[in-house]
């Protein structure tokens, strides 16, 4: 398993104060812990594949027709590639009578684009995107302006004038997954898809982002339902995708599957994670775009308090971000299965993997530096490493005596991941383990047996009865 940054402490000495009241050491650089921040999609996100000329659509209908009035669409997109270029995430782009849409580029790009006749577009462009990432985009038609416009992630609008007569209103259908004209299909997901007859507010697109996480239909107030026509969540397994507000069900065409989707509801027991969020205020938050490979929030693990579960088949939970080195991790775990299995790393080969071995000891990976004692399979352990690149890393089990010795040079400086339940990106050393808090201390770790440290280790044994 990879586990990484997790942390964060309260304590009587005062060294760790609460989490509200930000990160506890200017050190503290990650902090996960059971019961803050996890989040669950609620059911997926519906995934094209441009093979199988997969999309959703409904016939045009008064509701959904425009022309030089008032408009927004506002939803998430997640792209498997920018290939086919052109292809139409959502838009009314029938040959002839196109509308609107937004589109895919071989640029890394996205772009919002309407004709004011059926065939030639104005268009806007995000700068360069990343695949494998999800993104909020509101697009919108100011007619008072005679502008459209665009923004990602609750950014900047990107906008350009337009003609004064509006977009083409004609009888295109409305489609989501295809470009119509050609056709072109694309190979990505959707998510959380509203449309207005109005310009929604700056108020309105942040409380829509909500902070990287979005919203369901069931999360909008009464002011962001004005002038609403249709809200999708998306969410369904297959088959119709249901409008939650009005009557513009999509059609499923060729047989469109799920795949996760946005972290948009807290996660209660038997959710499947997709998103651990950091507790530092660093903003390292964990996730799993995979549905197979997400771990489960299970009740009652560690001192009646529950835990997230990695099945040692798959399930991990990554993000990369630069760190330097010597980098310091307390994790509170329960493992189940010894057999070689990471339960977390550092991201880019041996680096600051946590093994559980055959023999039930704990070892860094890349040298001998192993524990002086043993960790039953189904006993709560709290491991405490210190990765150093040198002679002087650390492992430590529970409150026991460290042990100290060459782990390796492992990562690079700036060039770490935090991986929870696998080694690095997630492809071997799949553990079985039980994760309920884990926190990162870097570049400067916290002397072990100093003040800091033993504070850490009260608040985690307090909190957790793990010795």
């Amino acid at each position: 398993m990879n586990i990484l940054p997790l942390a964060m402490a309260l304590c009587p000495l005062g060294n760790l104060p609460a989490v509200a009241q930000g990160p506890p050491l200017p050190n503290l650089v990650g902090w996960w812990k059971q019961d803050a921040g996890l989040y669950t999609d609620d059911g997926g996100a519906p995934k094209f594949v441009s093979a199988n000329s997969q999309y959703l659509s409904i016939a045009s209908n008064a509701s959904l027709q425009d022309g030089n009035i008032d408009f927004s669409f506002a939803g998430w997109v997640f792209l498997d590639s920018f290939s086919p270029s052109s292809g139409s995430l959502w838009g009314k782009t029938d040959a002839g009578k196109a509308e609107f849409s937004l589109a895919t580029n071989a640029a890394n790009v996205l772009r919002w684009l309407c004709s004011a006749d059926g065939s030639v577009f104005t268009l806007v462009q995000s700068g360069v995107l990343a695949v494998s990432q999800w993104y909020f985009v509101h697009c919108y038609h100011d007619a008072a302006l005679d502008q459209i416009g665009f923004q990602i992630d609750n950014g900047t609008p990107v906008t350009a004038s337009f003609n004064s007569a509006g977009p083409f209103n004609n009888t295109s259908s409305l489609t989501v997954g295809r470009e119509s004209g050609a056709p072109t299909y694309t190979n990505a997901r959707v998510a959380s898809l509203g449309f207005w007859k109005r310009r929604l507010t700056a108020g309105e697109v942040t409380n829509l982002y909500n902070g990287g996480r979005g919203k369901q239909y069931s999360d909008l107030t009464t002011g962001e339902k004005a002038n609403l026509i249709s809200w999708w969540n998306l969410n369904e397994a297959s088959g119709t995708r249901n409008d939650s507000h009005g009557t513009n069900h999509l059609t499923d065409n060729n047989g469109v599957t799920r795949e996760a989707g946005i972290p948009c509801v807290a996660a209660a027991a038997g959710n499947r994670i997709v998103r651990w969020e950091d507790q530092s205020g660093q903003a390292r938050h964990l996730k799993q775009d995979t549905l197979a490979k997400e771990p489960i929030l299970t009740a009652s693990l560690f001192n009646g308090l529950p835990g997230v579960r990695f099945d040692g088949v798959d399930d991990f939970l990554l993000l990369v971000f630069p760190q330097a080195k010597p980098a310091q991790v307390y994790g509170t775990v329960i493992p189940h299965t010894p057999n070689g299995v990471n339960l977390w790393d550092g991201g880019a080969g041996n680096a600051m993997t946590v093994i559980w071995n055959s023999s039930n000891q704990l070892q860094l990976s890349g040298g001998t530096v192993i524990t002086d004692g043993t960790l039953a399979s189904g006993t709560k352990g709290l491991v405490t490493s210190i990765f150093t690149g040198g002679s002087d890393s650390q492992i430590r089990l529970n409150n026991g005596t460290p042990v100290a010795g060459n782990a390796g040079s492992g990562f690079a400086q700036g060039i770490v991941g935090t991986c929870l339940g696998s080694r690095a990106t997630g492809t071997i050393g799949w553990a079985t383990v039980d994760c309920a808090e884990v926190l990162l201390y870097a570049p400067t770790p916290n002397a072990i047996g100093g003040a800091d440290d033993l504070a850490v280790l009260g608040y985690l044994n307090g909190r957790y009865a793990v010795y």
